[in-house]
């Protein structure tokens, strides 16, 4: 799974979870819930083993930014603090940027910088 951090006006921070660049399956979570978009059949048993453990670091992830926003407007989950949660659990993180599709993001990250730069 590819794993992305979106910071957002009206949820804060979400993280994504993609099983490919290519792919438009998604597993988020937000402050406000866990959603589930693209996912219909999973044809292998490895596919399943990883929709399941993504599921629930996703609830694991959902649980941890409420909680952060139930503490009031000044105490919220910070950027390095989703990333450090996440690498904790041996998730690696792809930086993209705004606008940015997920294919180019992954090739910035292998050093394949596209002409845009």
């Amino acid at each position: 799974m590819i794993a992305h951090i979106t910071p957002t006006i009206m949820d804060g921070i979400v993280v994504r979870w993609n099983p490919s660049p290519e792919q438009t399956a998604e597993i988020s979570a937000s402050r406000n819930a866990v959603a589930i978009d693209g996912y219909w059949m999973l044809r292998t048993e490895h596919a399943r083993v990883e929709f399941d453990r993504t599921v629930s670091l996703a609830w694991e992830m959902y649980r941890l930014l409420s909680k952060a926003d139930s503490r009031g407007p000044f105490l919220r989950a910070e950027m390095a603090d989703v990333q450090a949660w996440l690498a904790e659990r041996g998730v690696t993180v792809v930086d993209r940027r705004f606008g940015e599709p997920l294919v180019e993001a992954m090739r910035r990250a292998d050093g394949k910088e596209d002409s845009r730069g």
